[in-house]
């Protein structure tokens, strides 16, 4: 977003408007080969996130889970299953004017694996979440998200989107 002097304005951590800032994400917690985070800037105009993260499961290592900026997203297996969660961020809460609107999809849909798609309608306060059955060792899978809500930021509407990748396999 651009100011009247044409600088252009981000929202911090603590949800303020500020000179525009980029913020890279945290370091990744417990994971194998994980690709960087992509640097992002918060605008009303235009507010997106992406993340990438590879976890390797096992019956010793069941967490994962990761924070940035953006919001906090956690994992956990269980035998064949793997169940999420993600919580939105205070700051993206903070200039939110509407509901989120959450789609995952997990892959590969390849027999006699289960499908997984979640899609889900609720206010950005709420703790997106499900849990992908079906899961085989030495597959790879991928599990997908995008989350878009509508934002104002200094009176500017615009549209945020916080999309994730996270891809594991099961020992």
């Amino acid at each position: 977003m651009n100011s009247d002097d044409g600088s252009t304005l981000a929202l911090n951590d603590s949800g303020e408007l500020v000179d525009a800032v980029s913020a890279s994400a945290d370091s990744f917690v417990d994971c194998v080969d994980a690709e960087p985070v992509v640097e992002t800037q918060v605008t009303a105009a235009n507010a997106s996130s992406d993340w990438s993260a590879r976890k390797v499961f096992s019956s010793r290592n069941r967490y994962f889970g990761k924070t940035d900026s953006n919001g906090e997203f956690d994992a956990q297996y269980t035998p064949r299953t793997v169940a999420w969660s993600y919580r939105i961020s205070a700051p993206f809460k903070a200039i939110a004017v509407g509901n989120a609107t959450a789609r995952t999809s997990r892959t590969p849909w390849r027999s006699p694996q289960v499908p997984c798609t979640y899609s889900k309608v609720q206010s950005v306060g709420y703790i997106f979440h499900s849990a992908c059955p079906g899961n085989t060792g030495l597959v790879d899978w991928r599990l997908t998200a995008s989350i878009g809500f509508p934002v104002e930021v200094a009176g500017n509407p615009g549209k945020a989107t916080i999309r994730w990748t996270f891809n594991y396999s099961t020992v």
